[in-house]
């Protein structure tokens, strides 16, 4: 078979440099959260481990769980899954979105693979695209509103930068997607033959469609989308609550840990793993909390995330890929 130098194996040797990459990312992350675990002392951290309140812990798990499920029907909503498929089959398939998110940097494992199954379910890639995209769109912006509100928990200039930080982001995204709607708008009269070139067209018409003829359901995913956040804060404080009396208000402990969870949107290592726990430390840090009890939060909300997400995809993941093959 002769093939022509640097051509068809690009492909493979540039997939092949961003799983290398990705692999060095999250040993990075270990590293940095080993180092945080010498840092604070592992005597320390298996203490608060050691001594955490089971039926707390547990009440977390029951709010992550209502957490996943609360953000499988905002995702069923605005992907208009209800066309190819029922709400408890598209579940299974977020169950194992969301467990191969908690394996890759970034925020994209999760709309990756949904994006996949709407595909293999009949809809068009340039929708499932712009729904899934629309969507996590649309948790970003809750995350950040979330995260200006970070000059509350105290008079630090860190914390009135990251929340002045936090809105500047919120309206470039909102200008950006802006522009690049009406950029692709334009694009379309040139009338391109290229098929990314048109497939990035249609992706764009598809947001516009959402934005402009169903705002409706853009309010509905921006209601799901804080309601999830909320779930997201009592777990986090009902953890803290198992391993320590003197815990800040509710309101405080969702703001310093979604804020703190931004770093997960970034691609530096699985699921944000070190770099999360170093903001967190951080950010918990200027509500009074001690390194030992943050880091022991995140280690048992990582180890209950895991186990919740993979133990049932691992009994969904052979369907889902045997449907993908039929």
């Amino acid at each position: 078979m002769n093939v022509e130098p640097g051509k068809d194996l690009n492909i493979p040797n540039s997939s092949r440099s961003w799983r290398r990459l990705k692999a060095v990312l999250t040993l990075c992350g270990v590293g940095l959260l080993i180092g945080m675990v010498i840092w604070v002392g592992p005597a320390a951290l298996w203490g608060r481990l050691r001594a955490v309140d089971p039926s707390y812990f547990a009440t977390a798990m029951v709010a992550i769980v209502a957490g996943t499920v609360l953000g499988a029907v905002n995702s069923y909503l605005i992907c208009g899954a209800s066309q190819v498929m029922g709400f408890i089959e598209y579940l299974r398939a977020f169950w194992v979105a969301w467990a191969v998110g908690l394996a890759m940097p970034g925020q994209v494992g999760d709309m990756l693979t949904l994006t996949q199954v709407l595909r293999s379910r009949g809809i068009p890639l340039s929708q499932s695209v712009a729904r899934t995209g629309v969507d996590k769109v649309m948790s970003l912006v809750c995350t950040l509103l979330i995260a200006s509100q970070l000059f509350r928990l105290g008079d630090a200039l860190v914390l009135r930068s990251l929340s002045v930080g936090a809105i500047v982001l919120l309206l470039g995204i909102v200008v950006s997607v802006a522009m690049s709607l009406w950029a692709l708008h334009r694009i379309r009269r040139w009338g391109f033959t290229n098929r990314w070139i048109i497939g990035a067209i249609a992706t764009a018409a598809e947001v516009a469609r959402i934005v402009l003829d169903r705002p409706r359901l853009l309010l509905w995913n921006l209601g799901l989308s804080l309601v999830k956040i909320g779930l997201t804060g009592i777990s986090y404080w009902l953890v803290l609550r198992g391993l320590s009396d003197h815990v800040p208000p509710l309101t405080n402990v969702t703001i310093a840990a979604v804020s703190s969870g931004l770093v997960a949107y970034l691609p530096l290592s699985a699921n944000g793993i070190g770099t999360v726990e170093v903001a967190g430390t951080g950010v918990f840090g200027e509500v009074g909390v001690e390194p030992a009890v943050v880091l022991s939060m995140y280690v048992l909300l990582r180890l209950a995330n895991f186990l919740l997400a993979w133990l049932p995809a691992a009994f969904l993941l052979p369907d889902l890929l045997r449907h993908r093959r039929t």
